[in-house]
């Protein structure tokens, strides 16, 4: 299993690097995170919550924004080739990933 410091530059590629994943305050509701990191405040918490987002921004896509309309991920894969190595470090099967993967207004 990947160190903390290779899941958060993952992450941190993906999320700040790219774009958030699609509707991260309602789908996902990404202040249940900082509650489980209050109350546990540890590495392998935010470990643990950084491997979520990482699969929920595979299993739903990302935001809506005119560079990326239309895009699949196999689109954003050529453009960004490390995401497919980030969907290799854990496993994620991409065509799982949605059709659609940049969102809509």
């Amino acid at each position: 299993m990947a160190k903390y410091e290779q899941v958060y530059s993952d992450w941190e590629y993906l999320f700040k690097e790219l774009a958030y994943a699609d509707d991260m305050t309602g789908g996902y509701v990404d202040s249940e995170d900082l509650d489980k990191l209050l109350k546990k405040p540890s590495k392998a918490t935010a470990k643990r919550i950084l491997l979520c987002q990482i699969d929920y921004w595979f299993s739903k896509g990302i935001e809506y924004s005119e560079e990326h309309k239309g895009k699949s991920i196999f689109d954003l894969i050529e453009d960004y080739p490390r995401i497919a190595n980030v969907a290799e470090n854990y496993s994620i099967d991409l065509d799982g990933c949605p059709r659609n993967f940049v969102g809509s207004y």
